[in-house]
């Protein structure tokens, strides 16, 4: 009955894809890494970020084609190791002996449901001290709460949503069935890259400080095969970019996250004049949006001024940011209102931009920008 099951699975996913012409991916740019020698240096972004070898840890279910196996042991497509955890092992150890030993987790589609992979005292923690996580994992999906919700199921053939640098490099949309998606999830750190034709998540990333995550319905890790079907090559492509991806704490993807911001919300003056001359505040508004949240900002880290950079938000008597929640332009989102000292964002009679930028209490980091005109400098 179980040889059965896989078989009809397998079936039924192989007729959710359609017919395209495939496209394999070398990520082998560099001379050392076809000769299998050992680099610190990510050759796709020339940061020294990749370990000598990419340690993967499989935890608990060894069923399907492995595809990190193939990737790393038998046809070397990068330098690493592979390793099957035992559920009891991967329970007993702790977050900081997982690191130590692994750089990359792998959660297997079929996993033990005794696996204690909890977002908050577990996943969160390995991701920031630098470790990559790969998720395909229905039995356990309700670990990632409060972070996300998800489910298992079938969801109708999927394809590439956005384009993310290293994690869908050469990716065809010949993806098929996907058996996770994920219905709810904070934006950011984390953002949607495959969608079943329903419009469901079944693909996400996110970063969380220096490691990152990416999870998929679509079971690229299962079914991946070099030497298989074209579908199966197709996902084998996939595994090996979100191995690279998770392995390069998301490849510096997006290392700032773009926001909207506005100054004095509600003035009808575009661009809104500051005057240099004022002891006053200036009240600038980080506007929430379908991707983005503005109430999970970390307050204290705002900046705004010329560059970005300078220390200009105003504290209350108590010490804490002069910040409010209000929906100032009326979409039904709360957006976040804070007020920054004039005196202090070093604009000058030259200045025609205020930049914000900040980090979310999940550790993105963002930045706005918006145009100013300045009134009554120095020099007039």
């Amino acid at each position: 009955m179980r040889y059965s099951y896989y078989v009809i699975l397998g079936l039924l996913i192989f007729w959710g894809f359609g017919c395209g012409e495939h496209m394999l991916v070398d990520p082998h740019d560099e001379d050392s890494l076809r000769q299998g020698e050992l680099t610190d240096i990510n050759f796709l972004t020339g940061e020294p970020i990749l370990p000598n070898l990419i340690r993967v840890g499989h935890v608990g279910f060894d069923g399907g084609q492995l595809a990190a196996k193939l990737i790393l042991e038998n046809y070397e497509d990068l330098p690493g190791t592979f390793e099957f955890i035992d559920r009891g092992v991967f329970n007993s150890l702790s977050v900081e002996e997982l690191r130590e030993s692994y750089d990359v987790l792998i959660f297997p589609w079929q996993g033990s449901s005794v696996v204690n992979a909890d977002w908050e005292t577990r996943l969160l923690p390995f991701m920031e001290l630098g470790g990559g996580i790969i998720w395909e994992d229905e039995r356990n999906v309700g670990d990632l709460q409060p972070a996300i919700t998800g489910n298992g199921g079938f969801f109708s053939r999927s394809e590439i949503s956005d384009e993310v640098p290293i994690l869908t490099d050469g990716i065809t949309n010949n993806l098929g069935t996907a058996l996770v998606r994920f219905t709810d999830y904070n934006k950011p750190p984390f953002s949607s890259f495959i969608k079943s034709g329903n419009g469901d998540t079944v693909g996400l990333w996110g970063q969380f400080g220096k490691g990152s995550i990416v999870l998929t319905g679509v079971l690229a890790n299962y079914y991946g095969h070099k030497e298989g079907m074209a579908f199966q090559q197709n996902y084998y492509n996939l595994a090996l970019n979100a191995l690279l991806f998770v392995a390069t704490g998301g490849g510096n993807v997006d290392d700032v996250y773009p926001v909207d911001i506005t100054v004095r919300p509600g003035s009808d003056h575009n661009p809104v004049s500051i005057n240099l001359k004022s002891r006053g505040v200036l009240p600038v508004a980080i506007l929430s949006t379908g991707e983005f949240d503005a109430l999970q900002i970390d307050r204290e880290t705002l900046r705004f001024g010329a560059t970005g950079e300078e220390e200009s938000l105003a504290t209350l008597g108590n010490g804490r940011p002069q910040c409010g929640e209000e929906d100032v332009n009326g979409n039904g989102l709360t957006d976040m209102v804070c007020h920054f000292r004039i005196q202090r964002t070093e604009f000058d009679h030259d200045s025609t931009e205020g930049i914000l930028t900040g980090v979310t209490v999940s550790g993105t980091k963002f930045k706005g920008s918006v145009e100013i005109k300045i009134l009554h400098s120095d020099k007039e």
